[in-house]
């Protein structure tokens, strides 16, 4: 699968082609998509990944600790790339996800680990720059324009005119023809010409961000890692009430109903337990049983289950107090659970706020293959061929390989920076590149 431009990947909204049957929501869903064999696409950091080897943009040389386990101190394994540049800002950005696969470390904060890496891209940030002068020029001359056509009813051009138009005379001395920018079919090809351009091309540069992305002979090349296979993305649609179970609540209908707007503003009933969670989480998932990722950046994850990482970011409601009207008391309804991520920590570089991007999803344990990558041993086909077939069914070197499989966790929920700053402890902007190891929530499978 060719990578995506610059802007295109995981886009917020999609609200094309909607069906009265069902709504989409602000969600982008990542699902497997075959395997990645081309060397060249293993370099590309714009292919997102689940497994296989990391590839960093152009210029970043992150400390291979930044792979280690917290725990054991053992390099981990890559579960997903993400290439998820934000719209009109001038960085390169990937996303990288690294789980501990050992026994021993599951269950433990420090297991998984996610790191943000960006570059500078300098022709993209001309381009930019390019496109909002265009933008600001276009709005100066559609503002002329109003102003011109504005009619004074004390001028003689207010009178109607025999001869068309609003000159007495049908013709005059009026420049507004001449110095309105007419819209030709010059213009719009122009127009199209800059928008393309505004995207950066493949072959400005795909040079610049394979030239040091490539991790032979360095200790990024002996790392552990599963078979690399393509996340492609796809929105997630809802469907209609009617085509599912009858035997929802009324809370989960009145969200069914109300389609993307529930989903977007997250709440929860005070009284529910780990199995309503759960199964909440499940009616949702069920909707598209391939995702291995949910991206919504700014929007709000999707709990596992009822636990601490849950009541973390659903904080119970203060008690309601009572209502009285004479001697008669009246409850006021139970106030439901909002989503709150008040209690995220900020960034530690630029001290703004941490907000929801992404999170991984247990499927993506069910295709991660169990294929040990050792790029730097030069196997036949044959051998090759032997190597997978063991790894399928477990086995490794003639030793049975458990901790291929060791992964227990539910889902992975990503926080990242608001702002996605690029500076320094001093807080100066980091003009190129900079790596920041981001903030992980783990609700585990019990």
């Amino acid at each position: 699968m060719p990578p995506a431009k610059h802007e295109e990947i995981f886009d917020s909204d999609d609200d094309e082609d909607l069906s009265p049957e069902g709504s989409y929501t602000s969600v982008t869903l990542g699902v497997p998509d075959g395997d990645v064999e081309s060397e060249t696409e293993l370099r590309d950091p714009r292919v997102s990944r689940i497994g296989g080897k990391p590839a960093f943009v152009a210029g970043l040389h992150p400390d291979f600790s930044s792979s280690q386990c917290k725990i054991c101190s053992n390099p981990m394994e890559l579960v997903v790339q993400l290439w998820c540049p934000i719209e009109g800002s001038p960085m390169d950005r990937v996303m990288h996800v690294w789980a501990c696969s050992r026994a021993g470390c599951q269950r433990k904060a420090g297991s998984l680990r996610a790191f943000r890496g960006l570059r500078y891209n300098q022709k993209y940030a001309e381009k930019l720059e390019a496109k909002k002068k265009k933008d600001e020029e276009l709005k100066k001359a559609e503002e002329k324009k109003k102003n011109e056509k504005k009619i004074n009813p004390f001028s003689m051009g207010a009178a109607p005119s025999p001869f068309g138009g609003n000159n007495l005379f049908g013709a005059g001395f009026s420049e507004t023809a001449d110095e309105a920018p007419a819209e030709t079919a010059d213009d719009e090809d122009k127009a199209s010409d800059d928008e393309d351009d505004s995207i950066p091309s493949d072959v400005d540069e795909v040079g610049d961000l394979l030239s040091a992305s490539k991790i032979d002979d360095s200790p990024w090349d002996a790392t552990p890692g599963f078979h690399p296979l393509y996340l492609s993305t796809v929105p997630e649609y809802l469907s209609s009430p009617s085509s599912e179970p009858k035997t929802k609540s009324v809370q989960d209908t009145e969200d069914a109903e109300s389609g993307n707007a529930s989903w977007s503003h997250e709440a929860y009933e005070n009284s529910m337990n780990l199995d309503d969670v759960f199964e909440r989480f499940q009616r949702r998932v069920e909707q598209e049983p391939e995702q291995c990722l949910r991206y919504d950046r700014g929007g709000v994850p999707l709990p596992f289950q009822a636990d601490q990482v849950f009541d973390q970011l659903f904080p119970k409601p203060h008690i309601t107090a009572t209502q009285t009207s004479g001697a008669a008391f009246t409850v006021a309804p139970a106030a439901k659970r909002e989503y709150d991520a008040s209690s995220i920590p900020r960034c530690p570089k630029c001290s703004r706020s941490r907000i929801f991007e992404c999170q991984i999803m247990p499927h993506v344990l069910n295709v991660l293959k169990a294929e040990k990558v050792k790029p730097k041993t030069k196997l036949t086909d044959e051998e090759r061929r032997q190597e997978v077939m063991r790894a399928l069914k477990g086995v490794q070197g003639g030793a049975k390989e458990t901790e291929a499989t060791g992964m227990e966790w539910g889902t992975c929920l990503i926080y990242a920076c608001e702002d996605d700053c690029c500076v320094e402890d001093d807080g100066k902007w980091q003009a190129q590149t900079c790596w920041r190891e981001e903030h992980v929530l783990v609700q585990w499978d019990d």
